[in-house]
C-alpha cells in the first residue's frame, strides 16, 4: 500500500510539472492578438486625416527637439502605409511593411522620407502600436 501511495504522489508532482510547462507555452500566444483592421478605403481617409493633423502640429514645434522628431516619424510612417494601402496592400501588411523606411542606425537613410530620421526600437513599437489603434475598429 505503501508503494502505491508513493507512485501516485510523483505522478501527481509530474502531472504539475508538465501542466506548468504547458502553461509557459502557450502563455506566448496569447500575446498575439487578432484586430479587426479598418477596409483600405477607410484606413486611407484616416491616414490622411491624420498626416494633415500630424503635419499641422509640427508648424508650431521646434525642428530638432524630441517632440518633433516623433511627431515626424509619425507622419512619415503614416504616410508610407497611405502608400503601401493605395498601391494595393493590406491593412494590416502595410502597417508592418512600412516600418521599413525607417533606418535604426544614425545618419544612414532608408527611403525617400527618412533622409534625416533616425528611429529606435523602442519609437518603431510606439509607432506601431499608435498605428494599430488608428486603423482598427
Amino acid at each position: 500500500m505503501k508503494r502505491t501511495f508513493a507512485n501516485r504522489g510523483l505522478m501527481s508532482v509530474l502531472a504539475g510539472f508538465f501542466l506548468f510547462g504547458f502553461l509557459l507555452l502557450s502563455g506566448n500566444r496569447a500575446e498575439a492578438q487578432t484586430y479587426n483592421w479598418m477596409q483600405s478605403n477607410e484606413a486611407k481617409q484616416v491616414l490622411l486625416s491624420e498626416v494633415n493633423t500630424v503635419y499641422g502640429n509640427l508648424q508650431q514645434l521646434t525642428p530638432g527637439t524630441q517632440a518633433y522628431n516623433d511627431a515626424l516619424a509619425h507622419a512619415i510612417y503614416y504616410r508610407m502605409i497611405y502608400r503601401k494601402v493605395d498601391q494595393g496592400g493590406a491593412v494590416e501588411q502595410s502597417t508592418i511593411e512600412a516600418l521599413n523606411v525607417f533606418s535604426t542606425t544614425p545618419g544612414v537613410a532608408t527611403g525617400a522620407f527618412a533622409a534625416d530620421v533616425t528611429v529606435t526600437k523602442a519609437l518603431k513599437q510606439v509607432l506601431y502600436n499608435d498605428a494599430v489603434g488608428l486603423l482598427t475598429l
